[in-house]
């Protein structure tokens, strides 16, 4: 190749270089609070999932691709071929609200504009305008609606908080409506544990208790109202990395003498299923998962620490116990 050619390749290879960083920082970017930002005040719970953080470490990229004793249902199928969206790559970060029953959100994610509309329309997906934006409806017991803010940013609803979604939209133009950004900075939360967080969640007990009144359970127990008497607030946050998980709560309590119980209470449940029958049988391979766990009561909260290696998230992805 001659110089006069050699240097036209070498021109041509640096134009292209640098559209392609113009392309990378002019392209709009989000992040969690910028999702936050969008969502409605006074939620019961919100809820923040950075896919591509928390699939940082990949014995928990293989568990989310291929969890254990899972088969994908035909119509999920049907609909990677025709709306070519698969989670694991094409989502990249979400956070919802949790308003009762329903959620309201938005997501950042990588996705076809057309293949997605002729998704929508094949599916019976109903049309509306909303200001600038039009929004697809699924269904009608309980409705599943999403808006193309952007090329990469969704708004979307599950249930029936038209308001809630309606809102989640405006605010969108109009960054000034009050938000869950408003909410969390006035409760002290909005820089707690959700920078380099793979999931973050934040949620009010008693209203996540009205919706769940028999309450979450742990093995065979059942963690009704009466245990969780005296908690206000549960912060959750998992932090991902290549080599280890760590999963960390703190359940505030309204004083310091709640947060005693509920941690002497929390050191029994675990001393319990430390010593199941379970761990003879066919749970014995998960045991290592409970040997890390740590809990301590600080002032009037208790909190929770918790470290999976890799070996303990390779036991999890096992087919089989």
């Amino acid at each position: 190749m001659s110089s006069g050619r050699r240097r036209t390749a070498l021109a041509v290879a640096v134009l292209a270089a640098l559209l392609l960083v113009v392309w990378l920082l002019l392209r709009p970017t989000h992040d969690a609070r910028d999702l936050l930002a969008l969502l409605p005040p006074e939620a019961d719970a919100y809820l923040v999932i950075d896919l591509e953080r928390l699939q940082s470490n990949p014995a928990l990229r293989k568990l989310l691709a291929d969890p254990p004793a899972a088969a994908r249902a035909p119509e999920y199928d049907a609909f990677l071929r025709q709306s070519g969206f698969h989670y694991q790559e094409d989502l990249r970060l979400l956070a919802a609200a949790k308003l009762g029953a329903d959620w309201v959100g938005a997501a950042v994610v990588e996705l076809d504009r057309e293949r997605w509309s002729r998704y929508a329309a094949s599916q019976g997906a109903t049309q509306s305008s909303l200001g600038a934006h039009t929004a697809y409806r699924f269904g009608s017991e309980r409705p599943i609606r999403f808006v193309l803010l952007e090329d990469n940013l969704v708004a979307f609803a599950i249930g029936r908080a038209e308001h809630g979604f309606e809102e989640t939209i405006a605010r969108y133009s109009e960054a000034a409506l009050s938000s869950a950004k408003t909410d969390l900075e006035q409760r002290g939360l909005w820089n707690r544990g959700l920078e380099g967080a793979g999931v973050w969640f934040a949620g009010r007990t008693e209203r996540l208790l009205a919706a769940n009144g028999s309450g979450p359970g742990v093995a065979s127990f059942l963690l009704g109202r009466d245990w969780w008497a005296g908690s206000r607030l549960v912060l959750g946050r998992v932090v991902s990395s290549p080599l280890r998980l760590d999963i960390q709560i703190e359940n505030q309590c309204e004083s310091a003498v709640a947060a005693e119980r509920m941690a002497g209470a929390f050191k029994t449940l675990l001393a319990l299923l430390r010593s199941a029958p379970g761990r003879n049988a066919g749970g014995a391979k998960y045991a290592p998962l409970l040997e890390t766990v740590e809990i301590r009561q600080q002032g009037d909260s208790v909190l929770f620490d918790w470290q999976w290696d890799s070996r303990m998230l390779a036991l999890l992805a096992e087919d089989g116990p």
